[in-house]
């Protein structure tokens, strides 16, 4: 009980963190500035995260367009409690719960990466399993 009490002042010194949750920013980085940069990543995604039996999350097929994932980026920017990491590459994470099924597997979170200099990296749908307060899966650091 005594490690308890302790929990709230090594949390709040940085000391600390519950299980694999992550910090959450209030405000996406000024670098980020929105989901314009989705072109250059759009095969990208259609060929990793559109593509049955490739062995990662996918999105359902009538999000596989660019005006569909375009959406999906700026449902993430603008989803409560959007969860911004800044990861050791320098790359941006913004994970958010649509509160709606996106992927496949019934995610209903999705994760945008941008580089460190604002592009898009890639987007694709993420577990809903409760790491992040937003109820969404974390991202590595």
């Amino acid at each position: 009980m005594k490690y308890l009490t302790l929990l709230p002042l090594l949390l709040m010194m940085g000391c600390a963190t519950v299980g694999t949750q992550q910090p959450v920013n209030v405000a996406v980085p000024p670098v980020v500035h929105d989901c314009a940069t989705i072109q250059g990543v759009l095969q990208h995604v259609k060929d990793r995260h559109c593509t049955l039996g490739v062995a990662a999350d996918q999105f359902i097929p009538s999000l596989c367009n660019t005006d569909a994932l375009d959406s999906v980026c700026r449902e993430i920017f603008n989803s409560q409690g959007v969860n911004v990491l800044q990861q050791g590459s320098g790359n941006y994470v913004l994970t958010g719960n649509l509160m709606e099924i996106i992927g496949t597997a019934n995610q209903q979170c999705g994760r945008v990466v941008f580089s460190s200099t604002g592009n898009m990296v890639t987007i694709f749908p993420v577990v809903n399993n409760g790491e992040l307060p937003n109820g969404c899966a974390a991202a590595p650091q």
